[in-house]
């Protein structure tokens, strides 16, 4: 098993790995301090002229402004010499792992539940003039995940995310993952706004209500654009 740093050691007991992240591995840990349970992304500093990534520095910054119950909480940065590490509230899985435990069926109630708060959270980003730029299953975490109890669920993963405003800025057209990219988007638009995230939203929302069955899972960029004019219909505009 990997193992933290020296002073992380101090701080933190490793529980487990996690996954991969952005530009980090997560791990569950438990605070020596008070007991808590969190999720550390650590990120490796190995080549001393890269410095600290850009998603990094990004997403350090973006949620240090976002406080919101459906955005997750970041604690706390502990910079050591060949890490940095971001602290974040745990939570017990991502979407496409619950997913995973709904056995072929999901409660219409759950349905609404998981999206009212997959909004509620993008319209509080939006509010803040941030793009999320990557929603997808495995970036929207699930907590309280107790039988017959509601999941919440937070944004999580701000890697790919951008303040966005006036004036109006040109962004890369490599965002999103492709299943839940636009079509002006995967034409190689470079100039959108939330409407990128929402149409990510509702291919998550299929989703959902279809029990983890993706909207469009396309092979490639030629294949995804076939399979949304197949259901929605060639573009007129």
């Amino acid at each position: 098993m990997e193992t933290f740093s020296e002073e992380m050691s101090n701080n933190y007991e490793m529980l487990g790995k996690i996954g991969e992240g952005t530009y980090g591995t997560v791990f569950k840990a438990k605070s020596k301090e008070n007991g808590q349970i969190v999720a550390l992304k650590i990120v490796k500093l190995d080549d001393e002229d890269e410095g600290v990534p850009s998603s990094a520095l990004r997403e350090i910054c973006l949620l240090r402004e976002l406080r919101h119950g459906n955005v997750v909480r970041l604690n706390d940065v502990i910079h050591t010499d060949k890490t940095l590490n971001l602290v974040f509230e745990f939570c017990d899985l991502d979407l496409r792992k619950f997913f995973d435990t709904l056995n072929g069926h999901i409660d219409e109630k759950i349905i609404r539940s998981l999206m009212q708060q997959l909004l509620a959270g993008l319209s509080y980003c939006h509010a803040h003039n941030v793009l999320h730029r990557d929603l997808k299953p495995q970036n929207l975490l699930i907590s309280n995940n107790i039988k017959d109890s509601p999941p919440q669920l937070k944004l999580a993963d701000f890697g790919l995310a951008r303040p966005f405003g006036i004036p109006v800025r040109c962004y890369s057209a490599e965002v999103v993952t492709l299943w839940y990219r636009p079509p002006d988007v995967l034409f190689g638009a470079k100039l959108y706004n939330t409407s990128i995230d929402i149409w990510s939203a509702g291919c998550i929302f299929a989703e959902i209500a279809n029990c983890g069955k993706p909207l469009f899972p396309g092979a490639d960029v030629d294949d995804q654009l076939k399979r949304i004019f197949k259901l929605l219909g060639t573009p007129n505009e």
